[in-house]
């Protein structure tokens, strides 16, 4: 089994990329479904359908009694891309973690198309 790997195609169908990963037990078939999801991705995207938004509005996570995300506030229009970059320890991998529904938020929500990924 992988574990929590992940990959985030783009936030135009990023719940249902999440979805279809979260099910597979091998990088080959995570790979496979991540190139279906991109593939359906850049159909969005040629054709002008409509996209998701994602929001993170206040989230934060901590592990004990350290807090590794405090308040994080981001905004995605559709179509747009980010990169989170930082030093090591800093919370990236645990923010991607969030986004992608492999953990929850200790604080904040975030939104999918206005849909809360964390009940």
């Amino acid at each position: 089994m992988v574990g929590k790997r992940w990959i985030l195609t783009t936030a135009c169908d990023a719940k249902v990329a999440v979805e279809e990963i979260k099910g597979k037990q091998t990088l080959n078939q995570i790979a496979q479904a991540c190139a279906v999801q991109v593939a359906q991705c850049q159909k969005v995207l040629r054709e002008g359908a409509p996209m998701v938004m994602l929001q993170a509005k206040g989230v934060g996570r901590r592990f004990a009694s350290r807090w590794v995300l405090r308040s994080l506030d981001l905004d995605l229009d559709a179509g747009e891309r980010v990169a989170l970059l930082g030093p090591s320890g800093c919370g990236k991998t645990t923010f991607l973690n969030l986004l992608g529904g492999l953990d929850r938020p200790d604080e904040g929500t975030i939104l999918l198309d206005g849909e809360a990924l964390h009940q």
